[in-house]
């Protein structure tokens, strides 16, 4: 007998006798598997599937987390820089006006109260004795670093010791007499 091949009829292409229709299944037991409308059922390439998610979202929440911490340091940083680049541009303008020789003396008049040789200042004193209004005012003076004798002190002692008279119950070493041991050589 010659082998005949299956052909599909013409009437229903792509159809293979004893196979059920797209979307209908084939047996009512079928039917209630895969028109259940109430809770879906998970699977477990479903619940894989939701794991590999859970695992993704989460390592992405942490990058993300220190991409806008990096980005919130970046803006403070820039902010700081423009703000120290404007300090810098301020005192720049201030250090070329001390080049002025007018600017240098209006400030010492208005600072520290001087005046020009020849000139004569004068303080304007309230009903109590005090100046009225702001006075010339110089910068404290840094606190010394270590408190020891004034300069005044040592020198005054200085003197005292160079002008006093030398005891002579302790032995100074131009006192002693060093005398040398000669030894023999023949013993």
């Amino acid at each position: 007998m010659p082998p005949t091949s299956r052909r599909p009829s013409s009437r229903h292409p792509g159809r293979r006798p004893g196979a059920a229709r797209r979307g209908r299944a084939a047996t009512p037991a079928a039917a209630e598997a895969v028109t259940t409308y109430g809770s879906p059922r998970i699977t477990r390439r479903m619940a894989v599937l939701l794991l590999v998610l859970l695992v993704l979202a989460i390592s992405y929440a942490s990058s993300l987390k220190a991409f806008l911490q990096q980005r919130d340091a970046l803006a403070t940083t820039r902010a700081q820089i423009s703000e120290s680049s404007a300090a810098i541009e301020r005192l720049e303008k201030q250090k070329l006006r001390f080049d002025d020789p007018e600017y240098v003396e209006q400030q010492a008049r208005s600072r520290f109260g001087w005046v020009m040789p020849g000139e004569i200042g004068f303080t304007v004193l309230g009903p109590d004795g005090k100046p009225v209004g702001k006075g010339p005012e110089l910068p404290d003076a840094p606190p010394a670093a270590s408190p020891g004798p004034q300069w005044h002190e040592t020198l005054w002692g200085s003197v005292e010791v160079a002008g006093g008279v030398p005891d002579k119950t302790t032995p100074t070493p131009s006192d002693e007499v060093v005398t040398p041991k000669i030894q023999d050589e023949g013993q």
